[in-house]
């Protein structure tokens, strides 16, 4: 079982690793960096000014982590529905 679990999570890696090299590579290119703040790319939705636990990776995915022990959800805010 713990060899699946393993493998499964290798195959994850390497699923996102085209996307992160294009993101480090932008960050190379560029200077944005890959983490970053939702008003980066919302800069007109002020709810977006307070976030610490929500950010982009890159400008596609949205990350909001659940990093509390024992939950098993948490709330998330989505910029620009108004935009």
């Amino acid at each position: 079982k713990t060899l699946r679990i393993l493998r499964d999570i290798v195959r994850q890696r390497y699923t996102w690793l085209p996307q992160l090299y294009s993101l480090f590579r932008e960050a190379e290119l560029h200077g944005w960096p890959v983490m970053r703040s939702l008003w980066m790319h919302y800069p007109q939705d002020t709810e977006t000014f307070g976030l610490e636990k929500q950010w982009m990776l890159g400008e596609d995915l949205l990350v909001t982590p659940v990093i509390e022990q024992g939950e098993t959800s948490t709330n998330v805010y989505f910029p620009g529905k108004d935009n």
